[in-house]
């Protein structure tokens, strides 16, 4: 439904026949609003390549049917200022093999239903196994995006798994969690504990590897409930011996290691914040990611500095030191496998970097600034790229004329000039303080060749946040009660409701409610991210987590 029409009574058959009828309707609004962005998008940059980004990703359901989602990212130039449009194409049913010309053919049959051509396509995010990175390796126009939110999920997840203490402690934790989540009597008993040692109420979470950040969730709610678990009686709360007995084991082996937990829990949740700072589908991220990679770095290499300084203090702390040592070794060693040189110095993220005023002061000396402009001419034509011959054109006036050198230079290396010279003279508190889709509607006449780049490059998203939250709508729907629903269907219901959420007034009005519930939800978990103190000094981010609500 689409919030208006009242489905109650009608047969199967009725409800089948409005839904299409829904689908097909709300499908003409997205291609005409696509349309319109390609076009615009066309005509300002000037080419027919290169203007939109994709993420893609499959899903498995509970039918045991393989799902892929695709969604498009783009650069709406027709509102000032500039908006990032996410459109949901399809969640159709792709069955295995996954191998990646399989994966290729599926995505291009898609985009032909919708009248996108392969070399429109800018850069292709997904998922970093194999089969998912090694999709667009063949077509030469496009530029290959691991979802930087799974990779540092592995990052944490591998992290973990090296190391035996902390590896047992999650163990240790998730069968805490286990032993009491899902029993009502044992979850009162546990609220009944929290408000006696006067700590918050909180259900205790599983790991759930789907779920992002969720060795950080556990980590946290467990050592929050730690207070309450100490004076939990287990002859009273557990019935069978076997249950008490695990329960008392796994209680000994958090409490002995919460002291290595507590030290890594810093890195787990900066990476849960960025987590969450680049899933942001209202704001221009993919040129956070270096800095969110240095700030990472940064985090590994503190683990190192505590255990050197704990060498030098108590007891415990020399102990503690000798626990930090093989955790500060597997985190650089993974640090250096999913976020190594090879992934940082990626030409789209140098060029995305360079063009978000907020960030393109990251950028330390000329060397480098001679790197980014040897990014920008791929993304550049032949004739903005060449340095023109003979002395025409009109004379330059201004701040060009004051800033202009005897060297002939082509029209790109102006551009990135005179843009270098604008960032320059504007402190660097107004830089982070400009919302680069304000900035290049406004700027734009001035650089027209980096406009252009920034109306394709700005919008690739860093992460497949879109295709997760299409398959949880996917989830939703086909469930153990509807497990015979048809994948056409479920691919009209899917898109269905991320379209509606776009152009039904009602739901549009409920989902921005649930946004900002959520976004307070967040503030109360995180502190908020100072992108101008991470830009100058990560070092002096401090975090100031509170306790969030339970939301499984």
């Amino acid at each position: 439904s689409n919030g208006k029409a009242d489905m109650s009574g009608l047969s199967r058959q009725s409800v089948t026949r409005e839904c299409e009828k829904l689908y097909c309707e709300k499908k003409i609004d997205v291609n005409l609003t696509l349309s319109t962005i390609v076009s615009a998008l066309t005509n300002y940059c000037k080419t027919n390549v290169k203007l939109i980004s994709i993420s893609h990703d499959i899903w498995s359901s509970v039918q045991g049917k393989s799902f892929m989602g695709v969604t498009i990212h783009a650069m709406d130039i027709t509102q000032i200022p500039w908006k990032i449009e996410t459109l949901t194409l399809a969640c159709v049913h792709h069955p295995s093999p996954h191998d990646a010309e399989r994966n290729l053919a599926k995505i291009e049959q898609v985009l032909s239903d919708w009248g996108i051509p392969l070399e429109m396509l800018m850069c292709s995010t997904q998922d970093t196994t194999g089969n998912s990175i090694n999709v667009f390796k063949k077509v030469k126009t496009t530029e290959i995006f691991p979802c930087c939110s799974h990779t540092s999920q592995l990052f944490v997840k591998h992290t973990s798994n090296d190391v035996p203490v902390i590896s047992s402690t999650f163990d240790a934790m998730n069968t805490c969690a286990t032993k009491l989540k899902g029993y009502p009597k044992r979850l009162q008993e546990l609220f009944r504990l929290c408000r006696e040692v006067k700590i918050k109420e909180l259900a205790p979470r599983k790991i759930c590897l789907p779920r992002w950040n969720t060795r950080e969730q556990v980590a946290t709610r467990s050592i929050d409930l730690l207070p309450a678990y100490r004076v939990i009686q287990p002859e009273i709360v557990f019935d069978k011996p076997d249950i008490r007995r695990r329960w008392i084991d796994s209680l000994l082996i958090v409490e002995s290691n919460v002291d290595i937990m507590n030290e890594f829990l810093p890195l787990m949740r900066t990476v849960a914040q960025w987590t969450q700072v680049l899933t942001s589908q209202q704001m221009v991220t993919i040129s956070l990611v270096r800095l969110m990679i240095r700030r990472l770095r940064n985090e590994v290499a503190n683990l190192k500095r505590k255990a050197n300084a704990y060498q030098r203090g108590s007891a415990f702390e020399r102990t503690l030191s000798v626990k930090l040592q093989p955790l500060h070794a597997s985190a650089e060693k993974w640090i250096d496998h999913y976020y190594n040189d090879e992934y940082y110095n990626y030409g789209l993220l140098r060029v995305a970097e360079f063009l978000d005023p907020r960030t393109c002061n990251c950028i330390e000396d000329k060397d480098e600034l001679d790197i980014v402009q040897d990014f920008l001419k791929l993304f550049v034509s032949k004739e903005a790229s060449s340095v023109p011959r003979g002395k025409g054109g009109a004379q330059a006036v201004g701040l060009a004329a004051a800033i202009e050198t005897k060297t002939n230079k082509s029209p790109l290396e102006k551009e990135i000039q005179l843009y270098s010279f604008l960032m320059v003279s504007k402190t660097e508190s107004v830089c982070n303080a400009i919302n680069p889709l304000e900035f290049w509607p406004g700027e734009g006449s001035s650089f027209p060749i980096l406009a252009g780049v920034a109306a394709r490059v700005l919008p690739t998203p860093p992460t497949s946040a879109s295709d997760e939250q299409l398959f949880s709508v996917g989830g939703r729907i086909v469930t153990s009660a509807r497990s015979r629903l048809n994948a056409h269907h479920v691919n009209e219901l899917c898109c269905l409701h991320q379209w509606l959420l776009k152009y039904d007034d009602d739901m549009i009005s409920r989902e921005a409610t649930r946004k900002a519930d959520k976004t307070a939800k967040t503030d109360k978990r995180f502190a908020y991210l100072n992108l101008r103190l991470e830009i100058n000094d990560p070092e002096i981010i401090e975090s100031d987590e509170d306790e969030d609500d339970d939301d499984d």
